[in-house]
């Protein structure tokens, strides 16, 4: 959020508002569409939504409320020079950046809430539960700091959408951006690493551990992401007084951040899926070939010999025995082994 009043002298012409269009479809589309996977896979597997499906869920509404803000923002002149921008518009503007210091906090926190209950639900050992336990403290915490820091910024906090007014004073930005996204991005790096020491410990076949710590691993996407909206938001704070031009970066990655975080938290339904897919194949592969075989039998001699006189007693079950993969069983709160297909990330 800017609190720095406009300039005199245009420096900038044009508009770059189709960059935030075009980012904020995409990053609209894309956590929709892998948040409706996550569901679809439970869907699939027939059981009910975890509580964080539910935090999920609660993320990507606030995702939808930040792009909604996004488009505000194009509406009323975001991405044109400040002196094509009208006073009222202008306004709006600080009103709409407004809202983002309650959005963005929350659509965070709820992600990563999200991830951190899926890993207690995953990883039923109990000191990995108590650093689960303290990591969401710490993200409950830094939400409630950011957003209390974003709305009382400015005495009195009508300055932090009237910039013009004489009265009043706002807290500086650079140092609020720093505070608010550097633990955003520590936070970041501890999800990334804190589940592989547990994926080593799975009874899976190591191709299977590859690539649950590879579903793991995407989170790094995020952890850049958050260091890159760092550096712009710095750089926002230090840059001229053509708010509504400058804006355009900062706005981007703020809907590339969360919408990255979403969908990175859904990825392991997409192994459900594939699976699921792929076992589909497997069946109807083997309902082929049984076919086949049963028409090979039925043009066969009656007395079941073949032509040399030797008898063939050939059967689908001794060319397509049953198999029974290896999954990944957890334990519910109860401590009874969960069953085979309770868990979708595997």
């Amino acid at each position: 959020m800017s609190t720095t009043p406009p300039t005199d002298e245009q420096l900038h012409h044009g508009s770059r508002a189709h960059q935030l269009i075009l980012v904020t479809v995409i990053a609209l589309v894309l956590p929709t569409i892998f948040v409706i996977l996550r569901l679809l896979a439970r869907h699939v597997l027939r059981i009910r939504l975890y509580f964080d499906d539910w935090l999920i869920i609660i993320a990507w509404f606030f995702k939808v409320g930040l792009d909604i803000s996004g488009a505000l923002l194009i509406k009323h002149g975001i991405g044109r020079p400040i002196q094509e921008v009208s006073l009222p518009d202008l306004i709006e503007i600080f009103k709409i950046q407004y809202t983002g210091v309650i959005q963005y906090p929350l659509c965070v926190l709820f992600t990563k809430l999200s991830i951190l209950y899926q890993y207690r639900r995953l990883f039923p050992n109990h000191d990995f539960k108590l650093v689960t336990s303290v990591l969401i403290a710490i993200t409950i915490m830094w939400c409630t700091a950011v957003m209390m820091t974003g709305i009382f910024m400015c005495t009195p906090i009508s300055k932090a959408w009237s910039p013009m007014m004489k009265d009043g004073r706002c807290i500086a930005l650079v140092p609020y951006y720093y505070g608010m996204q550097i633990p955003n991005v520590v936070t970041d790096l501890i999800i990334l690493l804190m589940p592989f020491n547990e994926i080593r410990r799975l009874e899976l076949s190591w191709k299977r551990k590859l690539g649950v710590g590879f579903a793991s691993f995407l989170w790094v996407i995020s952890l850049v992401c958050g260091v890159v909206r760092l550096a712009v938001m710095v750089q926002f704070g230090a840059k001229g007084k053509d708010i509504t031009w400058n804006l355009i970066p900062p706005a981007i990655w703020t809907t590339i951040e969360p919408a990255v975080q979403i969908s990175t938290a859904c990825l392991p339904a997409l192994r459900v899926l594939y699976r699921k897919y792929m076992d589909h194949r497997r069946e109807k592969a083997k309902y082929a070939a049984h076919d086949r075989l049963r028409a090979l039998e039925l043009t066969s001699p009656a007395d079941g010999t073949s032509g040399d006189g030797n008898a063939t007693t050939t059967t689908s079950d001794s060319l397509y025995g049953s198999t029974t993969q290896g999954s990944w069983t957890t334990k519910d709160h109860s401590q009874r082994e969960g069953v085979v297909e309770r868990d979708v990330y595997v």
